[in-house]
């Protein structure tokens, strides 16, 4: 028909623009829902390397401690360390409960992230785990972590010093207890990263071609003639 571009032309653009139209992308996860077994976690002090196995509860689907440790957390398995800056900025998240709770005004970090040279910063929680499962989801950004002791915050940490730990993870501990309780459960851990709908510059690319395809098929379009 006179007037309009050619179809297949036009068809071809239009196919090239929807094609290269940014789909939203999906946060990168790591879970342990500890379903099946206990998924690699071990309990120990994050600052003296000795590790000890956990109990898997089965019917629950949870792990636990029951003989209590002093400045004992759970401590995450390989896959939650190494490089993990696609997480900046993400969270983790996790369901806690132990039979001591901390005392009002002490420190209770739930999470400690220990770098290649041995950096360590805390975490703490605005409260404290009690004893049925709390819910505790912790931004991974350098605003949530200081520099210290458990009992001391000497500073706050720099974004180029989350980054550098976050970016070489040699340990990652959940704090449960660190008054030497005598039992400790953990569940629905979550390491989730944070979801971008920004596309990759090829995709710009792409669908900038496209629009240019059917503007092009537009301007090719023979037009009609009007005899007066």
């Amino acid at each position: 028909m006179k007037g309009f571009p050619p179809m297949n032309l036009l068809r071809t653009a239009l196919v090239a623009a929807v094609v290269a139209a940014p789909a939203p992308l999906l946060a990168a996860v790591i879970t342990s829902n500890f379903t099946v077994d206990a998924d690699g976690w071990q309990h120990g002090a994050y600052n003296n390397g000795i590790q000890i196995d956990v109990v898997h509860n089965a019917g629950a689907g949870t792990i636990s401690i029951d003989n209590g440790w002093y400045a004992g957390g759970f401590l995450a398995p390989q896959k939650y360390l190494g490089d993990k800056l696609a997480f900046l900025d993400g969270t983790m998240s996790f369901q806690l409960a132990t039979d001591q709770v901390t005392p009002p005004g002490t420190l209770f970090p739930a999470l400690i992230l220990v770098g290649a040279n041995g950096e360590t910063i805390f975490s703490t929680p605005s409260i404290a785990p009690g004893t049925s499962l709390t819910d505790f989801t912790i931004s991974l950004s350098a605003a949530n972590f200081y520099k210290g002791t458990i009992e001391q915050v000497i500073s706050g940490v720099s974004d180029g010093e989350f980054s550098a730990i976050l970016g070489n993870l040699q340990m990652v501990s959940i704090f449960g207890n660190w008054n030497g309780g005598e039992w400790m459960t953990l569940d629905n851990v979550q390491m989730t990263s944070l979801s971008s709908a920004v596309p990759e510059p090829a995709s710009w690319m792409m669908m900038i071609a496209g629009f240019g395809l059917v503007g092009l098929a537009m301007r090719r379009a023979p037009r009609s003639i009007r005899l007066s």
